[in-house]
């Protein structure tokens, strides 16, 4: 076939107006499927984020307070306090997160001696 054919019976494609409707549906269903359910998905991901983020800033913000409010508190002691808080705040999303784990680190000041 050559290109001018080519032209032609795409020119006469464009032209009639019987089937083209279910043929162009049936070309772009799928195309916007897809975009869809990547717009769900992102969605998705950026709210799980959002819900981590906003847990782990809790946590950080809940031991800070303690260590200002306690003085004999070690950073043990804090570590495995920020570990229970940030386990507390996302508890109700662990069918979300499965398989996740999330362990706080820090670099704590030494005691004073």
């Amino acid at each position: 076939m050559t290109r001018s054919m080519m032209k032609s019976k795409f020119c006469d494609l464009l032209r009639k107006k019987n089937g083209n409707f279910a043929m162009i549906a049936a070309l772009t269903l799928p195309v916007m499927f897809m975009a869809g359910s990547l717009a769900v998905d992102t969605t998705n991901v950026l709210s799980m984020k959002t819900r981590l983020q906003n847990a782990v800033d809790s946590a950080a913000l809940a031991t800070a307070t303690r260590l200002l409010q306690e003085e004999n508190l070690t950073p043990v002691q804090a570590k495995a306090f920020a570990e229970k808080f940030l386990d507390g705040q996302i508890e109700e999303d662990m069918s979300v997160f499965a398989g996740m784990s999330v362990k706080p680190t820090g670099n704590y000041p030494p005691p004073n001696s």
